[in-house]
């Protein structure tokens, strides 16, 4: 499940149908004696939850003039990532994010560590038709 992924989320652009892209650095359960001590017994709490690392929201970008697509960043506010703990059932989808970089791609930037070290990206669009029809 670790990866990046399209969420509904209240701060998404409404024009995407209420989609962002996040990052899912794990995803797990709480143990019922934190349901008895974090939340009201009248609660719905969710079985599984997923710690995500938020990119740029699409309300604030504009694709591309020339290529229509979105470029994103990694949500910074005061100096600090913007994370959540959220359910896993507002996961809607796997996104292809590619690097955004000048005439060549630096050379520390691995498959595994591209994701921490690049600070902008694209939002591939024609990865899957389901992308496609999400984000146009």
């Amino acid at each position: 499940m670790k990866g990046v992924y399209l969420f509904n989320h209240s701060f998404c652009n409404p024009n995407l149908i209420g989609y962002c892209v996040g990052q899912v650095r794990c995803v797990f359960m709480l143990p019922s004696r934190a349901h008895k001590a974090w939340f009201s017994p009248d609660m719905e709490i969710p079985e599984h939850l997923a710690y995500v690392e938020w990119f740029t929201p699409f309300a604030s970008l504009h694709p591309g003039r020339d290529h229509r697509v979105y470029k994103v960043s990694r949500s910074i506010k005061q100096g600090k990532q913007q994370a959540s703990v959220i359910p896993v059932a507002l996961v809607r989808q796997s996104v292809h994010l590619i690097p955004v970089f000048g005439p060549l791609a630096p050379p520390e930037w691995k498959s595994s560590s591209v994701l921490d070290l690049c600070s902008n990206f694209f939002v591939n669009p024609f990865s899957d038709c389901f992308s496609y029809s999400t984000l146009y």
